[in-house]
């Protein structure tokens, strides 16, 4: 298991204002509300999950009343839905990035005391969507329109993609590969699988799979010699997500506004658009955009201007959290 230290976290965006200067540190807290179903008759207590996970997270560091800092971004905001990204393991693409709307700062506590430095405290509580992602542009400034696609991000090595192992592939015309847990997986998922042995030709890479029970799916490989061990990621997912949008500064010098979007390829050649954010003209600000549908393998993020100008910057963060 990886330790970090404080010098790895990355950010932590409320409503596009980057609070990590002014933090000494920060918790996040998710816990499954369970209801005692103990019956007449029974000497032990039990209960079940509701199906309902609450969700909130609690910051704590030194007061700060500059423009776009910790003041701003909560006095004024307490008892109001907001936009919250934060990295625990640094500003570094690819890397997890937690996104949060309908964040709630139902307490915001300024403290002053005698011969020490004014400090703050803030909690929240989630009252919408709380989900993990990836970084797929860090919190920096671009200036020129374009897009990240020569550094797309591959959801075979995201971190919070599940590694499954695989158990055998059978000998047949389109080859059963059996796993020694549930796969989770439906018809035309697509997955990557890596280190099956002896299967002659290999089942290693890129594959459709049809589902055929919960430890169970072919692949349409015909297979001669069965093979053993190896694992498999989806390179694809079937359920949609969500992209997270965090504008930290913006200058448009004559320019309209300026528009970003996520976009997703099968092969890491061909994009197309995926998420599409409403176009920005001020900051700071942030946006989360749901979406439906299949999820290609990578990611990338593109950003234009409209209207005429000459030298815009804007400072952003990007992140996309799966369904």
């Amino acid at each position: 298991m990886a330790v970090r230290n404080s010098t790895d976290a990355g950010f932590f965006l409320v409503g596009g204002r980057n609070l990590l200067s002014t933090l000494t540190g920060f918790s996040d807290k998710k816990t499954a509300v369970t209801e005692e179903t103990t019956v007449l008759g029974v000497s032990a207590p039990t209960h079940a999950f509701t199906g309902i996970v609450r969700s909130m997270f609690s910051m704590d560091g030194f007061y700060d009343d500059a423009t776009g800092s910790q003041n701003e971004a909560l006095v004024g905001n307490t008892g109001t839905a907001q936009v919250v990204c934060y990295a625990p393991a640094g500003n570094v693409l690819g890397r997890v990035v937690e996104g949060m709307l309908g964040a709630f700062f139902n307490t915001y506590e300024r403290i002053v005391q005698l011969e020490k430095f004014h400090r703050a405290k803030a909690s929240a509580e989630v009252s919408g969507a709380r989900e993990p992602g990836v970084i797929l542009a860090t919190l920096g400034t671009v200036t020129a329109a374009g897009n990240t696609e020569a550094t797309s991000v591959d959801h075979t090595t995201d971190p919070t993609t599940q590694t499954i192992a695989i158990t055998s592939n059978s000998i047949a015309a389109a080859s059963v590969v059996t796993c020694p847990v549930p796969h989770g997986l439906a018809t035309n998922d697509v997955v990557l699988i890596a280190g099956v042995a002896t299967s002659n030709p290999t089942i290693n890479g890129e594959r459709t799979v049809t589902y055929l029970s919960p430890t169970t799916f072919s692949v349409p490989v015909n297979v001669t010699t069965g093979g053993t061990g190896g694992t498999f990621t989806r390179a694809s997912t079937p359920n949609g997500g969500a992209g997270y949008l965090q504008i930290n500064a913006l200058t448009l010098d004559g320019y309209t506004n300026v528009i970003f979007k996520i976009r997703h390829s099968a092969n890491n050649s061909s994009f197309t658009d995926l998420v599409t954010f409403v176009a920005t003209i001020a900051s700071p600000t942030a946006q989360r955009v749901a979406v439906t549908g299949a999820v290609n393998r990578y990611l990338a993020t593109s950003h234009a201007y409209t209207g005429g100008g000459t030298s815009p910057s804007v400072t952003r963060m990007i992140g996309f959290c799966r369904g």
